[in-house]
């Protein structure tokens, strides 16, 4: 439903995940006669109208992969500021079906267009183009061409034809890729070639770390260069981060400085589209009222002592002071407020007293203040954006709290993408100032469990899903497991997919149509069964 809906532009995008990646270096020019008729007949929204047969093929390629979409998409909207030539040669990598090169001459008249396809798939994509042309459809500038990644030698006539793009999309399915096709691209990218490619994030968090490691081992810088959204909405519109599409653009590190480098492109806002029906998720409301307050009262950094007239039981509360807002958590979402009513409750603060707590995803740190505040034993605060670690110690600093603030343990870094495409890979940044989380088996090797009687986690749904088996080791023997950054029965039933093998989990509480889930701890056997 995601995937039509996406088609018919009623639901927009998600937010992209590198929001703070800069673009590729180099600065736009303006674009050609040319560039500037095809910008100006954009106006005309593409026909999808080719045509292509489904096949199951070694290759993977016999299916339209939701990539191809978005680069069709990307492509649609931003052709003519590509400045291409009067008349652009295009090299599709992996055409697959053809649909993507097809819908490319479909609706730009004097592009040519070369698909490429593993041989074994080579006849279903020259099924595919004459299929086109039987129906009258103009796709007459297309060809198809065999490329064997693994053996490039075979096509160097290919390879060194002109090309001024070139174009793939979900590329990514095998190990052999990580060798193969970063080399493919060093062998194209040129400095009057603009490669432009489209992954789906997260749908091999294993393959996409080493990806990105390996197009920097190559000599290639890359960027998300796709239409985003305000960073203010990515918390409430990325429902589904764990699998994404966006658009990267792939060039040489070391080719800025070279005379004829194509401009590079850059992110830009989301167009609005006011006129767009919208598919809207009605989450039903709970009967009762909310009540209860947050067990603290808390001062933002604009806050005075005299600025808060509140009831006298309030007045009464122990005060926490935010110095830094940081990414987030200042009490303004309802997530961190269910968190902290939980904390004043029977269980919560049963719970907390006296222990250890972990604050994982910790934000400004909030959740780990406040249970310090309310008589935790001690709190361990991590994050992996560097912003929330610093936000997390100043506040931790500006209450007189201690509270160790950590990045995730070494493992879960190893294979963040998140990180990886913000900061680089950890383990050779000398100048981080950040240690990781110690694992729960170095903490107490001999304990099924680990050193964290109770667990805080307030995230979003798809890295909240993630990390259950990595909360599961920290989490001490039948300890507390408290869960927020959801809402809906559809997000809430993948929630209880990821946890409820690990954890006996309990409805807690609602605001909004977001929802609180806390869980004891299993051991690990029984989970295991």
């Amino acid at each position: 439903v995601w995937v039509a809906a996406r088609r018919l532009k009623v639901f927009p995008p998600p937010p992209p995940l590198l929001n703070h990646c800069a673009p590729l270096r180099g600065a736009a020019r303006p674009p050609g006669p040319m560039a500037e008729a095809a910008e100006a007949g954009s106006a005309r929204p593409w026909l999808r109208d080719v045509r292509v047969e489904v096949a199951a093929l070694e290759t993977t390629g016999g299916k339209v992969w939701v990539a191809a979409h978005e680069l069709c998409d990307f492509l649609e909207r931003r052709w003519g500021e590509l400045g291409l030539g009067p008349r652009p040669r295009v090299l599709e990598i992996g055409a697959g079906c053809g649909w993507l090169g097809l819908c490319l001459a479909r609706n730009l008249p004097g592009v040519e267009v070369c698909m490429t396809e593993q041989p074994a798939g080579l006849e279903h994509l020259q099924r595919n183009i004459e299929l086109n042309r039987e129906a009258g459809l103009p796709v007459d500038s297309v060809r198809c061409a065999a490329l064997d990644w693994a053996d490039l030698a075979s096509a160097e006539g290919l390879l060194s034809e002109r090309w001024d793009l070139i174009i793939g999309s979900d590329l990514l399915y095998a190990e052999a890729a990580l060798r193969d096709l970063p080399a493919l691209f060093g062998r194209l990218a040129g400095a009057s070639t603009r490669v432009l490619y489209a992954h789906t994030l997260h749908r091999y968090d294993h393959l996409d770390v080493e990806f990105f490691k390996a197009l920097k081992a190559a000599g290639l810088e890359f960027c998300e260069i796709g239409d985003i959204a305000p960073d203010d909405e990515a918390f409430l519109v990325e429902l589904f981060p764990e699998e994404r599409p966006a658009v990267f653009e792939i060039a040489h590190a070391a080719s800025a400085s070279r005379p004829g480098r194509v401009p590079a492109l850059a992110p830009r806002a989301r167009p609005a589209r006011e006129e767009a029906p919208r598919i809207v998720e009605i989450v039903p409301q709970p009967e009762e009222a909310v009540v209860g307050n947050l067990g603290v009262r808390v001062l933002l950094p604009d806050d005075g002592e005299g600025q808060q007239q509140e009831d006298d039981e309030t007045q009464a509360l122990p005060v926490v002071r935010l110095a830094v807002v940081g990414p987030f958590g200042n009490t303004s979402h309802p997530t961190t407020r269910l968190v902290l009513r939980w904390m004043v409750t029977e269980e919560g603060r049963d719970a907390i007293r006296s222990r250890a707590v972990l604050d994982y995803g910790c934000g400004s740190g909030i959740l780990g203040i406040v249970a310090l505040t309310h008589g935790a034993g001690s709190c361990s605060a991590v994050d992996n954006d560097l912003a929330a670690l610093e936000a997390a110690k100043a506040n931790a600093a500006a209450n007189g709290l201690q509270m160790a603030v950590h990045l995730p343990g070494a493992e879960v870094l190893d294979r963040d993408l998140d990180f990886y495409t913000r900061f680089g890979n950890w383990r050779s940044l000398d100048d981080l100032g950040w240690t990781p989380l110690p694992s729960a088996a170095a903490a107490e090797p001999a304990v099924d469990g680990g050193p964290f009687p109770v667990v805080l986690c307030n995230i979003v749904v798809g890295p909240l899903c993630r990390v259950a088996p990595t909360l599961h080791e920290l989490c001490g023997p039948g300890g507390f497991v408290v869960l927020a950054g959801f809402r809906g029965d559809y997000m809430r039933t993948q929630v209880e997919e990821a946890y409820g093998a690990l954890f006996e989990l309990a409805d807690r509480g609602r605001e909004a149509g977001w929802q609180l889930l806390v869980g004891r701890r299993k051991p690990s056997a029984a989970a295991a069964s």
